[in-house]
């Protein structure tokens, strides 16, 4: 339900025209208030969950999670935010990876539109060389 109220809420601020559409979505997300939630919830399906310190594997099916210092995480629903998680894969695209501490895996972004660091990042690192 709180996922589709996000998404009313971008498609109404995308129609009455803000100034940069990327700007304006990463104010939208800066702005949502995630719900803490433990460890134990393996997967958030309403998504909204912040997740911090956890040592499982953790899914969010709801989207727009925030996963902090987090072993392993998955974003089936996309716009997630990764911050310090180490094993990190977003199949729902447009996910924020923030001071990651291991290098990306191939596909840890197959829905598209993730970012590093604030920057814009290929979603598939097959056909590139390591550095």
């Amino acid at each position: 339900m709180r996922f589709q109220l996000l998404l009313l809420a971008l498609s109404f601020q995308y129609t009455v025209g803000a100034e940069d559409d990327s700007t304006s979505e990463k104010d939208l997300i800066s702005q949502y208030i995630h719900v803490p939630t433990s460890c134990d919830t393996e997967n958030c399906v309403a998504g909204g969950c912040l997740f911090e310190n956890c040592a499982s594997l953790l899914s969010c099916k709801g989207g727009l999670c925030y996963f902090r210092k987090c072993k392993e995480a998955v974003c089936e629903g996309g716009a997630c935010i990764f911050d310090n998680t180490a094993e990190a894969s977003c199949p729902g695209g447009g996910c924020q990876f923030v001071n990651v501490p291991a290098t990306l895996a191939d596909g840890y972004c197959d829905g598209g539109g993730c970012t590093l660091d604030g920057g814009s990042h290929p979603s598939s690192l097959s056909g590139s060389l390591a550095e």
